[in-house]
């Protein structure tokens, strides 16, 4: 079943290219430090802004990618008896993964992201069936909770 949320940024993002060239605007900058980026089985490192609404790539060439409907993962990766702190940007098939180099560095990121993107996928502990109302800045849906079986309306606000 695919995400609501996957769909919504689909929408939004229509030609769906991870990085979209970069659009000046009046955007409030919340945060920018280095971050590792794997691209195409690479790691690149690099300075990273993020905005109320975006995540801006600095080189080679400046681009951003919205993020309002992005999912961000947290995991830590073990590899050779050395750890590697990272977080997951986007979606089953459209995401890029990107590392920092301590705790500390990841839950910063953390911080801010929870203040713009999706921290949880609800859908891990609902299955939605359908959309049962719709308002100017949010919507609600039908769910049935997976793990006792209830049902629960569910707002999704507009950020």
């Amino acid at each position: 079943m695919r995400s609501i949320f996957e769909s919504t940024d689909e929408i939004k993002q229509l030609n769906y290219e991870f990085w979209m060239p970069y659009e000046s605007s009046n955007d409030i900058e919340v945060f920018t430090d280095q971050l590792y980026e794997v691209s195409k089985n690479k790691i690149k490192i690099g300075a990273y802004t993020l905005t109320k609404t975006k995540l801006i790539k600095h080189k080679p060439i400046k681009k951003s990618v919205p993020i309002e409907w992005k999912l961000v993962i947290p995991f830590i990766d073990e590899i050779n008896n050395s750890k590697r702190f990272g977080f997951r940007l986007g979606h089953t098939s459209h995401y890029r993964d990107f590392f920092v180099s301590t705790q500390e560095k990841l839950d910063l990121w953390l911080s801010f992201f929870s203040n713009i993107c999706i921290m949880t996928d609800v859908e891990n502990d609902f299955n939605f069936i359908k959309r049962i109302g719709k308002g100017k800045s949010a919507h609600v849906f039908l769910t049935d909770c997976i793990e006792n079986s209830q049902k629960y309306a569910i707002k999704s606000i507009n950020k």
